[in-house]
């Protein structure tokens, strides 16, 4: 019997308000506090939340502000980093949209 195959659509995905908080609070943190444990912590738990754990354990997050990605074509890296930076701008989006 043939089955009906697609391509599946584009769709935003599901923020939580936990995982919206922890964004906002992760980009108030100095430069000189990104390293600490407590930051790194609560940067894992974002990406857990995200959806983006294998490439938070790839060096990759939505707390990255380069222009960039640091790796090259074909690396998983190169490709966590536009999967982050396309969450980060959703995420910058739903930032912007709370407080207007």
């Amino acid at each position: 019997m043939p089955t009906k195959l697609r391509e599946p659509k584009d769709r935003r995905p599901v923020i939580s308000a936990e995982a919206l908080a922890l964004f906002v609070e992760l980009e108030g943190v100095p430069p000189r506090e990104l390293e600490r444990a407590l930051y790194r912590e609560k940067s894992k738990r974002l990406a857990g939340l995200l959806g983006l754990s294998m490439a938070w354990w790839r060096g990759q997050t939505v707390s990255d502000r380069s222009a960039k990605p640091a790796h090259g074509e074909g690396m998983c890296a190169h490709d966590d980093w536009h999967e982050c930076r396309r969450l980060r701008e959703l995420l910058l989006e739903m930032v912007t949209a709370s407080h207007s």
